[in-house]
């Protein structure tokens, strides 16, 4: 399959879950644009963080519409976020791909199994739905 298929599959499932699920650069596009294209780790990191400002965008501004947005959250999370990511791309581009790669993953399937967890655990749907 030539790559521009490809790169056009990888943004549309990436917007799609994007939206749907609030997940995309990290979930889907780092390990497609390494597995389905060929890129480096860090490479992959660096282009999913750009589309995700625009999905993000488009996505955040659709939730807020909806009412799905806590403020005061936001105004918590995102500047101690931007310095956070400041760091962590200045570490990542520091760090052999492998190594990279591997905690990628550990972080993902740690975050999955928390989450598979946390939704199955007796008691826990009631508590989010109040």
């Amino acid at each position: 399959m030539p790559d521009l298929v490809v790169e056009l599959i990888v943004g549309l499932a990436g917007g799609f879950l994007g939206g749907l699920l609030g997940v995309g650069g990290g979930v889907i596009y780092v390990p497609a644009m390494v597995i389905f294209l060929g890129e480096g780790q860090q490479v992959a990191q660096g282009v999913s963080l750009v589309a995700i400002i625009f999905t993000g965008l488009v996505g955040g501004v659709t939730h807020f519409r909806q009412g799905n947005v806590d403020a005061p959250v936001v105004a918590y999370v995102v500047p101690a976020a931007i310095v956070a990511a400041v760091l962590g791309g200045w570490l990542a581009n520091l760090m052999p791909a492998d190594v990279l790669q591997r905690i990628f993953g550990a972080v993902i399937l740690y975050v999955g199994a928390s989450m598979v967890w946390s939704a199955w655990r007796p008691g826990r749907r009631e508590e989010r739905n109040r």
